[in-house]
């Protein structure tokens, strides 16, 4: 078929979500083709139609395939700084970044499938993250090696349901995520009487906020290992 060109990678994560533009503009074009233009990085590949959206008058990879081509550049905190608010915010799939994926890997010298799988993990348990932040401690405990813990792990208290957002039942040990939207004061009494409730079944449980998340930051590791026995 014809030859296409389209901005990407970088670039076209800056069209998509108005992150920082870089320097210079990325440029997918075929696998036969050159790019010789000042400013313009050119990446060569398989650029299907369907991996190409217009934005005003430019053709920009879509979302999907600006997920793919992150990845192909080996950082996995820009990956997940793009790919995690776009998945929390249903604007994009992680079964139609894999879809798209697929269109190319058979593509030879196809970098980052490995990483985006790994950024993408979280994102296709049985029960998806809810927003960025959970994303990243699923990830992150995952990393850890923090054994076989599960989400949304259900707890029967006589004839009512309690959920626990990540939990170790075999150790009786939970994590609850801390500023979700349904966190506000008028669900404060009903959060610690179900609180109360897991605790009287001898449950431990933790509240996980931003801070735990950030880089160096060791207390909820810490107290993970003292409480889950498959911790490594």
């Amino acid at each position: 078929g014809p030859s296409r060109s389209a901005v990407s990678h970088a670039s076209a994560a800056y069209f998509h979500s108005g992150r920082v533009p870089p320097s210079l503009v990325d440029l997918t074009v075929g696998r036969n083709d050159r790019v010789r233009l000042e400013g313009v990085v050119g990446h060569r590949s398989v650029l299907p139609s369907s991996h190409v959206a217009m934005i005003g008058p430019l053709p920009v990879t879509t979302l999907a395939r600006t997920v793919v081509d992150l990845a192909s550049l080996g950082d996995l905190e820009q990956l997940t700084g793009f790919l995690d608010p776009l998945l929390a915010a249903d604007r994009v799939t992680a079964r139609r970044i894999l879809r798209t994926l697929d269109d190319i890997i058979r593509g030879p010298g196809r970098h980052g499938t490995q990483l985006l799988r790994t950024a993408l993990a979280a994102w296709t348990e049985p029960v998806r993250p809810g927003s960025p932040a959970e994303a990243r401690l699923l990830r992150r405990l995952t990393e850890l090696d923090f054994g076989d813990f599960v989400t949304q792990h259900e707890v029967c208290v006589g004839d009512r349901h309690r959920y626990i957002d990540v939990a170790w039942p075999g150790d009786l040990v939970g994590l609850e995520y801390a500023g979700r939207l349904e966190h506000n004061p008028r669900r404060w009494a009903p959060d610690e009487l179900r609180a109360g409730e897991l605790v009287a079944l001898g449950w431990q449980l933790r509240e996980v906020d931003a801070p735990d998340l950030w880089p160096g930051e060791r207390l909820l590791w810490a107290w993970l290992r003292r409480n889950v026995r498959v911790a490594a």
